[in-house]
């Protein structure tokens, strides 16, 4: 049980996944506990954020504040349930990662507990750097996914159908039903009717 207060922070990028009861965001939550081995009767601080992952650091207040907040604390601290969530390229998890040794807080991510360490080894340093490029390259092949099935949805929605295909196919002529078990009457056996009788 971690004495004091446990500081957490999750971040999604869009309004509907922080709204998800069952999105990433309580799962990022989820882990971020988990990992600081808090209890219901552990104080917790936590803050969700819905912001892009790649904004510039002044433009990430609120991670920020956080870090300042737990640097006051005898814990010094923040747990985040993956390390993407601090940001999503490389620049900018390097900034976070500077500012938080700076400040004498270590970010700590669930899913890599020791990528974030102030005093880290040569291992230890190669990993983080390849974290942070790993993290940057998914988010671009996202976007990249994202813009070409954008570009390839007109061209099926404006598609228009050929004149063969869309003129209607001739119908069968349907066969005619017995009724209760009597064969309908053929054409021939019809008597004709004159007109005016």
């Amino acid at each position: 049980m971690p004495k004091g207060k446990v500081f957490a922070y999750a971040r999604t990028s869009s309004k509907t996944n922080a709204k998800n009861p069952f999105g990433s965001r309580k799962r990022q939550i989820d882990s971020a506990l988990a990992a600081a081995g808090a209890t219901k009767k552990t104080p917790v601080e936590l803050v969700c954020d819905v912001i892009c992952g790649t904004l510039p650091l002044p433009q990430r207040s609120t991670f920020t504040n956080l870090l300042e907040k737990a640097s006051k604390t005898k814990q010094k601290k923040v747990y985040v349930g993956e390390s993407r969530a601090v940001a999503r390229n490389y620049d900018l998890s390097d900034e976070l990662y500077k500012m938080g040794k700076k400040l004498g807080v270590t970010i700590v991510a669930a899913d890599a507990p020791g990528l974030f360490d102030h005093n880290p080894g040569p291992l230890q340093v190669f990993q983080r750097r390849v974290d942070f490029a790993r993290t940057e390259l998914e988010k671009d092949l996202t976007v990249l996914r994202l813009g070409q099935s954008r570009d390839a949805a007109p061209k099926w929605r404006g598609r228009r159908r050929s004149p063969r295909s869309s003129a209607r196919r001739p119908s069968c002529p349907r066969r005619r039903s017995h009724s209760r078990g009597k064969p309908s009457s053929s054409a021939g056996d019809r008597p004709w009717r004159k007109r005016g009788n």
